[in-house]
Formats: C-alpha cells, structure tokens, sequence
C-alpha cells in the first residue's frame, strides 16, 4: 500500500513531534540540577535545622547529619528544608548530606557556640536615667478593705 506524499509528511512531522516531546521529557527527568545548599542554621537549643538553597524539588529530602544517619524532615519546598536534630546532639562540626532526586550534596556545619570564648567586648552607652521623684499632683490608693478600718 502507497502513502501520498502529503500523508508521509505528516507522519514524519507527527513522528518527530511525538519523538521530541519524549525526549524532551526523559531529558528533564534525568538531568535534574542537583541540589545546592547555601545556608544551615540551627536554633538556639538544637532542636530544629533550617537549610537554605536551591533545587530541592518536590520529593521528600534525606537529610544525614554526621554519625547520627537520617535525621527527620519537618517541612521541605524548592528553596527550604526545616528538620529536627535528634536529642541531645552536643555543639560541634558536622557532615550534613543532602539526598534528593538522586542527586546530593554535602556541606560542614557548626552546630551550637564551639570554641573558647571570645574577649569581653567594651561597656555599652549609659542608659536613660530613671524617674526617682514622685509627682507632687499624684494621689495615694487605698482600697475599700483599708478605708475606715482601725489600725
């Protein structure tokens, strides 16, 4: 059986489209940028992490810290991964890795005040100078219970 001319044209414009629309797809999904963090911070009790970056993605995060393995994810978007750093966990240096989409990343931090303590820094401004005199229109409180009452 012949195909007219016209027909084979459309056939290998749809095929190339439909091709093209496929690859274009399987490209994406297997080159995904990996991810890239540029901020870790703690709070002050070590209890949450807050890592800042880039291509986080959609799907759930893995988060090491150091010896401790996987540590749980409070909440993640694109740009923001909040966890929860396991109990007890002493100030000091650590591995943080980043697994997602199969791609990872790792960074050093510091968790908790390390090191000694620094110099004691300057005496600050003096302050305001508080109100030591009474004004002379104000009135003394008595409540009921003290009214009348003998002493």
């Amino acid at each position: 059986m012949k195909i007219p001319r016209t027909c084979r044209h459309a056939l290998l414009c749809l095929s190339i489209a439909w091709g093209s629309v496929f690859t274009v797809a399987d490209a994406r999904a297997d080159n995904t940028l990996p991810p890239k963090m540029t901020a870790v911070t703690a709070d002050s009790v070590l209890v949450t992490l807050t890592v800042k970056g880039v291509n986080f993605g959609i799907a759930l995060p893995v988060l090491n810290l150091g010896g401790y393995g996987s540590i749980p994810v409070i909440s993640h978007v694109d740009t923001l991964i909040t966890a929860r750093l396991p109990a007890g966990v002493p100030p000091g240096s650590y591995l943080l890795t980043l697994a997602v989409n199969n791609k990872t990343a790792e960074a050093w931090v510091m968790l908790g005040a390390v090191g000694p303590p620094g110099p004691i820094g300057p005496a600050g401004p003096q302050g305001a100078v508080a109100l030591t005199n009474v004004s002379a229109t104000s009135r003394p409180y008595f409540s009921r219970s003290s009214v009348g009452s003998a002493a």
